[in-house]
């Protein structure tokens, strides 16, 4: 038996359905199912939107640039996107941050996990405060294989870059510690910051 104008594809379990007893049931329930809603499987809605929220595909992608991607993609079929770029604390947590609450980015020589000089970003938020991360300043990405020492190197590149936000006047910090090149416990950053009051 067949339900009118409704196609329903169950991929393998239509090939298994000969060895359940209730297969015939379940592909009545899963077309009464969508034809309740007046569509027919696989349909879009024409209120159907998407959110795409990515985080960082390391060395590939930032985060925005692989929401675009993915928005870009959805929107060739007719679908709408809307992209929300996402971090966890690491690599991209400023520029998502500054996707959706807004601010500016400032660029600082800031000391690297092995006390090189390497331009590191910051943003500074509309309301004040400012997003720093470890990454910028002291990140993984900022160093080879063979250079993978965590017993020398120091964090305080993040400590040079969180005076460059206080100094930018950031009214309060938001401070990523993902993604870091450094195990020191913060030794290097205390150099740097004799006294940091934090709410």
């Amino acid at each position: 038996e067949h339900d009118r104008g409704v196609e329903v594809l169950v991929g393998e379990e239509q090939g298994k359905r000969d060895r359940k007893p209730d297969a015939q049931g379940c592909h009545r329930q899963e077309a009464e199912v969508v034809r309740g809603h007046g569509a027919k499987v696989g349909d879009i809605p024409d209120r159907a939107r998407a959110l795409v929220c990515p985080g960082p595909l390391k060395g590939v992608l930032s985060a925005s640039a692989a929401a675009r991607a993915l928005a870009s993609g959805l929107a060739r079929t007719g679908l709408h996107a809307d992209e929300a770029p996402m971090a966890d604390g690491g690599e991209g947590t400023a520029a998502a941050l500054r996707a959706a609450l807004g601010g500016e980015w400032l660029s600082v020589l800031v000391s690297d996990p092995f006390g090189r000089s390497v331009q590191a970003r910051l943003v500074l938020l509309p309301d004040g405060r400012a997003v720093v991360e470890a990454a910028e300043a002291i990140g993984l990405a900022r160093l080879e294989t063979q250079e993978l020492d965590p017993m020398r190197a120091s964090s305080r590149g993040l400590g040079e870059l969180v005076v460059a936000a206080l100094d930018a006047g950031a009214a309060g910090l938001v401070v990523g510690l993902g993604d870091s090149g450094t195990v020191d416990g913060g030794a290097g950053l205390r150099e740097v910051l004799e006294d940091l009051a934090v709410d």
